[in-house]
């Protein structure tokens, strides 16, 4: 990634200055200075903004004086270009700005919505309404304004911190995907440090360091899985039982917009899964029918809106065979049942016993 700290006694290769003169008085170019203002330390580029000036003929200090970076090669779309800056200037007349070129085209001030953090916090004043009027007598505007500064009535850095008389160390932040025409991987940006002053006066001027381009991305939060729950009005019974089941959860990310939306109960008997949507909902209601004797095993699970899946809730139910009719253990009734046809001397194999008495009397009357 880009970064430039100006640790050197010269400007690093690589950037270069330039100037527009609409007066006809220079003034020094960008520079590396080693006296900063406090609390910074070290060395950064400067632009004095010269104190002296006529604000006339022979003596018009009116300019911009600015300072290119290197092109800079973007490698992803959430690329950012950052800066750390001093500003103190003459209020309303000199100031600071930040422009761009995208893949070698014109420069063009950085637009407001590009500027994370710390974008430019004033304008200039405006200038004449052509290029020697006199100054509005009325002084409302109305007519111009007196400001020579050639980027007169555009966006800066103006002054000093509002309030004080001196500036103070800032970080601007300019989100490349912003630019007027979005910048994305493979393009090339080069930006402007471009400090512009009117005729005469001045301040202190505008140090800038710590240059650099870097990658912006957030880490998304870590998706907690959700909790099943799983309640049923009732746990055993003969077969056939029917079980009303309540499927539920909770999900420890909803703070976040999570939520349950799907669900699979498995029954355990070998039937076909439920599975379904919660709809919004915060439990849903299913049915099922055991029909055969055992203990069997059920188990749901839920997922969240991310796709995570919970760990099973389990519940057993446990059926019975299916209850008798009463009566006859066989499940036949009383008086009806039975696999051996009755007769007058009762039913069963030894029911025949009840003849022998009957047969000895009848051998008693044949012997008299």
């Amino acid at each position: 990634k880009f970064h430039e700290g100006f640790d050197g006694s010269a400007l690093p290769s690589g950037w270069t200055q330039g100037k527009n003169l609409t007066g006809d008085t220079d003034i020094a170019p960008w520079t590396i200075s080693k006296s900063l203002p406090a609390p910074h330390s070290g060395s950064a580029a400067f632009f004095k903004n010269d104190t002296g000036g006529t604000c006339a003929s022979g003596g018009d200090q009116s300019a911009s004086h600015y300072l290119d970076s290197p092109k800079i090669t973007v490698s992803s779309a959430a690329d950012f270009f950052s800066f750390t800056h001093f500003v103190q200037s003459e209020s309303g007349f000199d100031g600071a700005q930040l422009r761009y070129s995208l893949n070698g085209g014109a420069f063009a001030l950085v637009p407001d919505a590009a500027f994370t953090y710390n974008g430019h916090s004033s304008s200039l004043g405006d200038g004449p309404l052509f290029n020697g009027a006199p100054a509005d007598p009325t002084g409302l505007g109305l007519l111009g304004g007196n400001n020579t500064n050639p980027n007169a009535g555009q966006k800066a850095w103006t002054g000093s911190d509002q309030g004080e008389a001196t500036g103070s160390w800032g970080t601007t932040i300019v989100n490349l995907a912003k630019l007027s025409t979005a910048a994305k991987a493979g393009d090339t940006v080069q930006f402007r440090f471009d400090f512009s002053n009117d005729g005469c006066g001045g301040n202190l001027g505008w140090f800038v360091d710590d240059t650099k381009e870097f990658i912006c991305t957030t880490t998304p939060p870590v998706n907690t899985p959700p909790v099943a729950s799983l309640a049923l009005d009732k746990t055993s019974g003969a077969a056939p039982l029917a079980v009303q089941f309540t499927l539920g959860g909770s999900d420890l990310d909803s703070a976040n917009g999570d939520k349950l939306v799907g669900y699979s109960l498995s029954f355990g008997d070998g039937s076909a899964s439920a599975s379904g949507t919660f709809d919004g909902g915060a439990s849903k209601t299913v049915s099922h029918s055991f029909s055969t004797a055992g203990v069997y095993s059920v188990s749901l699970t839920v997922t969240d809106s991310t796709g995570a899946s919970s760990q099973p809730a389990v519940a057993k139910v446990e059926v019975t065979g299916q209850s008798s009719g009463g009566g006859g253990g066989s499940g036949t009734s009383p008086g009806t049942g039975g696999s051996t046809q009755r007769g007058r001397f009762g039913s069963g194999s030894l029911g025949w016993l009840a003849l022998l008495p009957l047969a000895a009397a009848g051998l008693r009357r044949r012997r008299h």
